[in-house]
């Protein structure tokens, strides 16, 4: 036989993951035998249901209680049914409120669950907070266990109000576990390359002139998303009840902190890993940025520019993207204000793989630019041809034949160099020259790709170099002409 109401609530050390239960059978022959046990047990029954209606612990589990009251209750109906023989008066007058005791037993299961689930789920720095509650509640099942029991008047009532309580606990954890994951959320939709190729085609260059409104997008994202991280916070503390002067608050506030801050160094290094992809020599991917090479009389430059110490040249440009990356982590007010920190982006720029990051982009950055600029070096000998004087070396051209040199200058010294007009061969040699060099400058490939990621467009420079030689050419035929019209 067995004492079917030992406890309501039993102490189950290795945790609720297993629950004790009846393993009585159902069968007539187990029905006799339980029958023989309600018939000689009914005095320690009665005593069962008159004993305390709580046990608690630390940690409660269903005990054996509700599965044996379940289990006697289903014996007495199949009893019943059967007609098996007369049923003890005790146990059918437990059978007779066997409603009441099934829908005790479920609420109370349930509320067990709900308290364990508090202590299972409960986090290291969420427990501070709800401590002083969670004695609370023990404090009443303490006072439930010691002066209740199941036929004491308003017994349910009693026991109702600790169930409130813990519901109550268990609802308001679980939101403030939901903000807190609401802000993971918020946080992860801040991971996405701020900056990419046009149209995110792969054979697209990086659009500058798009980047202005991604910007901004991005930026009103964040700033939007950071207010409400804001009121998730501020509703957790109402939540959790806190104090929000107290260490335990801060201590919490710390560790939600601590998620924005993840957040940013994610959507930082989403970022900085994007361009460096797009960036590696290796990678075999379409160019990134575009330079372009012009001839501005007497200069040969890029726009933007690619010589080192310029203002507002490519490596700035690099670098004012950079910064507008990792601004993003400053629209957030910080949540830790205890930090002494007003925003984010201090603890950004501190971070060591971040700033790895950086500092191998913009070292990419250097080394593209002395490949361009030596590229930009090779067109140095047609200087000649728009740093010169044209009609100087006309004029010199037309006495002597060709340029005086500063050694025959000074050669004849102040008799000056006799004058040599041109043959007509000589012209034709110039004019030949001439055509020669325009041949060979429209040769020059108009693109170039550097690093694999950087596109230097010639097609300004290679236009205005051969304009330039055409008029070089133009001035020795014109003379001809003239020469011969006028003969």
């Amino acid at each position: 036989m067995f004492n079917w109401c030992e406890h309501l609530w039993t102490r189950f050390d290795t945790g609720v993951g297993s629950v004790g239960t009846s393993s009585t059978e159902s069968s007539p022959k187990a029905c006799l035998q339980h029958r023989e046990d309600l018939t000689s047990t009914s005095p320690k029954a009665e005593a069962g249901v008159q004993a305390s209606s709580v046990h608690r612990w630390t940690e409660i589990s269903w005990g054996l209680v509700g599965a044996r009251l379940v289990s006697v209750l289903k014996e007495v109906s199949y009893l019943s049914s059967s007609q098996m023989g007369a049923i003890p008066l005790t146990a059918a007058e437990i059978y007779s409120s066997k409603e009441s005791y099934r829908q005790m037993v479920a609420n109370l299961e349930l509320m067990v669950n709900r308290y364990n689930k508090v202590l299972k789920t409960v986090l290291e720095v969420e427990y501070p907070l709800i401590q002083g509650q969670l004695q609370g509640i023990d404090l009443k099942l303490k006072e439930a266990e010691e002066t209740l029991n199941w036929k004491m008047e308003g017994v349910w009532d009693h026991i109702s109000m600790v169930m409130y309580g813990v519901r109550d606990l268990e609802r308001r954890i679980q939101k403030a576990k939901n903000n807190v994951e609401e802000i993971q959320t918020i946080v992860q939709s801040w991971v996405s390359p701020i900056f990419e190729r046009k149209d995110c085609k792969r054979e697209s260059l990086l659009s500058l002139e798009d980047c202005q409104d991604h910007l901004e997008r991005r930026y009103s994202l964040v700033r939007e998303s950071g207010q409400r991280i804001h009121s998730l916070v501020k509703e957790n503390q109402s939540l959790l009840l806190a104090d929000p002067a107290s260490d335990i608050w801060k201590a919490y506030v710390d560790y939600v902190d601590e998620i924005v801050l993840d957040g940013f160094f994610a959507a930082i290094e989403c970022s900085l890993k994007y361009l460096l992809e797009n960036t590696d020599p290796k990678a075999g991917l379409a160019p990134l940025f575009e330079v372009q090479l012009d001839l501005v009389i007497p200069d040969l430059i890029f726009h933007p520019s690619l010589d080192p110490g310029t203002n507002d040249g490519f490596y700035d440009m690099v670098e004012s993207l950079l910064n507008d990356i990792y601004r993003i982590s400053s629209l957030v007010p910080r949540l830790a204000e205890h930090s002494g920190f007003p925003h984010y982006q201090a603890d950004m720029e501190d971070m060591a793989d971040l700033a790895d990051m950086r500092r191998d982009l913009m070292g990419r950055v250097q080394a593209v630019m002395v490949a361009c600029c030596d590229y930009r070096s090779a067109f140095d000998h047609y200087s000649y041809l728009y740093g010169d004087d044209r009609k100087e070396f006309c004029r010199q051209f037309l006495l002597y034949g060709h340029i005086l040199t500063a050694a025959e200058i000074e050669a004849h010294g102040e008799d000056g160099v006799p004058e040599m007009p041109p043959t007509l061969q000589q012209f034709r040699e110039q004019i030949d020259s001439y055509e020669k060099i325009y041949e060979e400058v429209n040769c020059i490939e108009p693109i170039s790709i550097f690093q694999s990621w950087m596109k230097v467009d010639a097609r300004p420079f290679k236009a205005s170099l051969l304009n330039v030689i055409k008029r070089w050419s133009l001035v020795f035929k014109q003379h001809l002409m003239d020469h011969v019209t006028h003969r």
